[in-house]
């Protein structure tokens, strides 16, 4: 039976541990973080720093003076970028709304330091809209993963516990409905218009050389995603949407996880969650270097890992049902997919300068979601979840 136990002995790095520092989606220059600053009411700024780049963000840690005694504080400015500013600013606002409320219920993750936001323009021109929130102590947990610090289970355990947490919070207003009828959430996701199979042909080409997007698009792949994130029978409420590895923080000394970066939070079935920090962590593979029109090998499970994440969520939430258990398969082939086709079409055809890393980086999901479709690897993970019923 899975346990929360951490164990040396198992440290595959997580499959999903694509580099996002190669993509650099926005630059804000040292004026524009002022003026920022200032239109989120916040103290003059000593010094700002870069802190990650992403696909839809870019975040720095910014010193403040103080008002009274001139102590300096950091707290991080995030800066979403969208599509159009209208969605980056409504990514920045659902964040800020997601954030306070988790604050009010002593949730693990940063506090806001401001109750505005604030239009921003990145150094190539790209509409954007910021918040600031709080500085967290720890690590990354896809960092100690690579580095050896601390072993799978002990990570994704401490995952586990902060998913629960997290989903005892009730959702804020305003929030999408992953499952609600007409959703476009897997399009949200892929940042493509609903509904992507309209675009065959055009943004998704099916004679593509990689073969990729004809896979993707047969065997009604994107059906049964899209029906089982409608299941009526998961329990539903408040999602982090993104919680891979690298969006959390791990303090090794207290073995306590804070969640960061919320800009996919939603409302869905609490497996879900579960289902994307297993798609971000719990498989692991060789070194991928076959020619782009090969496909990629499956993905291996790591099983200390899934079984330490649910085991240790479902002794914080205090259950996990046979529904979700059953659902965990399709739950995690539904992320993966999305998060193949995001970072192809991204990277494909949205940015087609992007480096190569990140052109390849479709592979690691798309190796998963092939594990996922073999009999052997869905009936252990089923296993490994029915353990963790409670």
């Amino acid at each position: 039976k899975s346990t929360c136990q951490g164990s040396r002995d198992h440290r595959a790095p997580p499959m999903a541990d694509f580099d996002k520092s190669c993509v650099d989606v926005a630059e804000l220059d040292e004026a524009e973080i002022r003026r920022v600053c200032a239109a989120l009411g916040l103290g003059e700024v000593l010094s700002s720093q870069k802190l990650t780049n992403g696909g839809c963000a870019a975040n720095y840690i910014v010193r403040l003076s103080a008002a009274n005694d001139g102590a300096a504080e950091a707290i991080v400015l995030k800066a979403c970028v969208a599509e159009s500013a209208a969605r980056a600013e409504e990514l920045a606002v659902l964040q800020y709304k997601v954030l306070a409320a988790l604050a009010k219920h002593g949730a693990a993750a940063p506090a806001p330091k401001s109750s505005l936001t604030a239009a921003c323009v990145g150094t190539r021109g790209q509409a954007g809209h910021a918040m600031a929130m709080e500085l967290l102590g720890g690590e990354a947990g896809n960092r100690l993963l690579r580095s050896g610090e601390a072993d799978a289970p002990a990570v994704f355990g401490a995952i586990g516990r902060a998913l629960a947490a997290a989903h005892a919070v009730p959702a804020p207003d305003g929030l999408p409905d992953v499952g609600a009828a007409g959703s476009d959430y897997i399009e949200r996701y892929v940042r493509c218009a609903a509904p992507l199979e309209a675009h065959v042909g055009t943004v998704w080409r099916a004679d593509e050389s990689t073969g990729f997007v004809a896979w993707a698009f047969a065997a009604g792949r994107l059906d049964t995603a899209r029906a089982v994130l409608a299941d009526a029978s998961l329990p539903r409420g408040l999602l982090h949407g993104d919680p891979y590895a690298d969006n959390v923080l791990l303090d090794l000394e207290t073995s306590q996880a804070a969640l960061v970066d919320w800009e996919d939070s939603c409302i869905g079935p609490l497996a879900f969650d579960l289902a994307c920090a297993a798609a971000g962590g719990c498989f692991s593979t060789a070194d991928d270097t076959a020619a782009a029109d090969v496909f990629p090998p499956p993905a291996t499970l790591n099983a200390a890992a899934l079984g330490s994440l649910l085991a240790c969520y479902a002794a914080a939430r205090g259950g996990f049902g046979k529904a979700e258990a059953e659902a965990l398969v399709d739950l995690t082939l539904c992320n993966a997919l999305a998060c193949a086709l995001y970072r192809f079409y991204q990277f494909h055809t949205v940015d087609a300068n992007a480096p190569a890393e990140a052109k390849r980086s479709y592979r690691e999901m798309h190796a998963i979601c092939l594990a996922l479709e073999a009999p052997a690897v869905a009936a252990q993970m089923r296993e490994i979840a029915g353990a963790a019923v409670c």
